[in-house]
């Protein structure tokens, strides 16, 4: 089935642009400029990923995001902004907070973008195949991508859930920075500058599952992480 993607930006000639390549790589495309259009779209179309500028006329690209993550309805549809002014590392990091799953700073090549989405849509459709998973009094939906800690509901971003996720399907194996890498962001790190996210990531992580979880994840220096359940 030809997978569908939604192009949110108010700039004419850079929507053309994706959509033209986006087709050509054999996505079904279509594109909306302002906030109160991507609501409609997203509702309307069902599209299976969103490349969301920030800056919209109507607007914060990244509110909209929050928006959709906040909602069971659009919650599980990934969101990849695209950006002109993010430019410290911190500024970067920061950028999931509203719930995006990847970013993209402008201006970016086509094959750099078309890779990131297909990595975005590979994370996800790996997504296990069991709908509930409940470890050490956390109980995770997959398919609603709901975390619930001793019963009571947990808000984590996209990226901590499926980082969790990883911890929770993989118990006891440790996981190299690489591996974690490309199982949670989609690609291989090489070239950027992401081994202090998953830092991040998991500092933010241990402190909103409590110290019983924190105290599972175990750092192994010059190796990675592991889960012991």
């Amino acid at each position: 089935m030809t997978q569908k993607i939604l192009v949110v930006d108010d700039m004419e000639e850079t929507r053309r642009s994706l959509l033209r390549y986006l087709t050509g790589q054999g996505f079904q495309a279509f594109s909306a400029e302002s906030v109160r259009e991507a609501r409609l779209m997203v509702i309307e179309r069902c599209p299976d990923i969103v490349i969301l500028d920030v800056d919209l006329p109507d607007g914060d690209g990244r509110d909209l995001c929050r928006a959709f993550k906040s909602n069971p309805k659009t919650s599980a549809i990934p969101v990849v902004l695209i950006s002109g002014w993010m430019l410290t590392e911190g500024d970067q990091l920061s950028g999931f907070d509203c719930g995006a799953d990847d970013y993209l700073l402008k201006p970016f090549s086509l094959p750099l973008m078309l890779a990131r989405v297909r990595a975005v849509l590979r994370r996800f459709a790996a997504a296990p195949k069991q709908a509930v998973l409940r470890k050490c009094g956390i109980t995770v939906n997959v398919p609603a991508r709901t975390v619930r800690l001793k019963g009571r509901e947990t808000l984590l971003t996209p990226r901590e859930f499926d980082l969790l996720l990883l911890f929770l399907t993989r118990p006891g194996r440790v996981l190299s920075p690489a591996q974690i890498m490309d199982a949670v962001w989609g690609y291989d790190p090489a070239d950027e500058h992401y081994p202090e996210a998953i830092d991040v990531h998991l500092s933010h992580l241990r402190k909103k599952l409590g110290p019983d979880f924190a105290s599972r994840i175990v750092s192994l220096r010059g190796l990675g992480h592991r889960f012991d359940p």
